[in-house]
């Protein structure tokens, strides 16, 4: 809910397939209560933008958003190569992450980041708690597909840089 009569809501009504696994791509949509009024997509992730939340002090809606790069570094020209092409190849990137947008789709920044590696940049189903910082669902798959593995609850400092994990099976280093 933004106010008393906006809601956002994930939908894939816009009718994309995400690069990663040709799944139906989800976009954040508005809808404002009340008869006959309109939808619009504030939100255009070629992958999927789910689970979203607001940050009524900030004015900014936070949510899961799918980063998947298809192309990977090689040592052939033209330096990089389609995934399915991808055997001599590292550096998967393929992730959900907390970002955000101001209710008009401008403005999108990444909203928490442990900044170490992967696994602590991921989050899913963000939560905005009174101090600014926020919590959310990691996996040991950050992907979450084909599955998601070991789940952990993260909390982000309300500035990227710091995450801890709050809960769940992954024991700390």
């Amino acid at each position: 809910w933004i106010g008393d009569s906006l809601i956002a809501f994930a939908s894939t009504q816009g009718g994309w397939r995400s690069q990663y696994a040709d799944v139906p791509a989800t976009n954040l949509w508005l809808a404002r209560l009340g008869p006959g009024t309109p939808t619009w997509r504030i939100t255009s992730e070629r992958n999927g933008a789910e689970e979203p939340a607001w940050d009524a002090r900030r004015g900014r809606l936070l949510y899961s958003g799918w980063w998947y790069n298809r192309w990977r570094p090689t040592d052939r020209a033209p330096g990089v190569i389609a995934a399915h092409d991808a055997a001599d190849t590292v550096a998967v990137a393929n992730l959900w992450q907390i970002v955000s947008v101001r209710p008009d789709g401008r403005d999108l920044r990444i909203e928490a980041s442990g900044l170490v590696d992967r696994v602590s940049s991921a989050g899913y189903q963000p939560a905005v708690l009174r101090d600014g910082s926020v919590v959310a669902v990691s996996a040991s798959t950050p992907s979450l597909s084909p599955a998601p593995g070991t789940l952990t609850l993260h909390r982000f400092a309300p500035r990227i840089g710091r995450v801890r994990r709050v809960a769940g099976a992954a024991l700390d280093e």
